[in-house]
């Protein structure tokens, strides 16, 4: 498990590696009803760890939200997306990837 260098880091607030799966799956924690999606930052997290595209990787997003707020919860934008379509992410459905 890798957290990432700043508090206010985007994107995420740590990614798991697992290498004999190839899986690296990315964690975000929010108490908000609405998050911003910033994809700008998962591939550069990811080459930086040697997680190139190509590879057979899979990327998966995991929002961590108190359960009270999940059926009111809303991705509110989706900043640059495609950036994860070399790692088998559909660019425009990004949400639709998010556990």
């Amino acid at each position: 498990c890798f957290r990432p260098i700043s508090e206010n880091q985007g994107g995420y607030d740590a990614v798991f590696v697992d290498l004999p799966s190839k899986c690296a799956q990315f964690v975000q924690v929010t108490v908000a009803k609405q998050h911003d999606f910033k994809l700008r930052y998962f591939p550069e997290a990811l080459i930086a760890l040697g997680i190139l595209p190509g590879h057979g990787w899979t990327v998966k997003v995991v929002l961590l939200i108190p359960q009270n707020r999940v059926r009111e919860f809303k991705i509110s934008c989706v900043d640059d997306r495609g950036k994860l379509k070399e790692y088998g992410w559909e660019g425009g459905q990004e949400e639709t990837n998010v556990d």
